[in-house]
């Protein structure tokens, strides 16, 4: 029974180990996309000019083709004035963030989000 229990506890171990390192490299890698993304585009502007919608590309690997897409990155909605971030949201594919509908009070990017305005 001895052995049994050695390769259990051992399996045991190995799970911790690799949920472990998963989190670990999870927040890690997570931010350092963060720190290194990069505007994809110009800044969409509101009409009155108070507003402007920001896409953010992460970085690419140089060795994983991107033929499917134009990759991954975030969205943010910020003052036009000061760039402070006032909603922000993840995006899976940049591709097909080319639509954007701003009114007096809401702004839509494509079909991934909606953000209500500050008055």
């Amino acid at each position: 029974m001895r052995p049994r229990g050695a390769i259990a506890a051992m399996a045991v171990a190995l799970l911790v180990l690799i949920v472990g390192i998963k989190w670990v490299g999870g927040s890690a890698g997570a931010a350092y996309l963060r720190r290194h993304a990069t505007p994809w585009d110009k800044p969409w502007l509101s009409p009155d000019g108070r507003y402007q919608v920001v896409v953010y590309r992460y970085p690419q690997l140089h060795d994983v083709p991107e033929s499917l897409g134009f990759g991954q990155g975030f969205v943010q909605l910020q003052e036009a004035a000061s760039g402070r971030p006032l909603a922000e949201q993840k995006a899976e594919d940049l591709a097909s963030l080319n639509r954007f509908r701003w009114s007096s009070n809401k702004v839509a990017v494509a079909d991934l989000v909606e953000w209500d305005l500050p008055p």
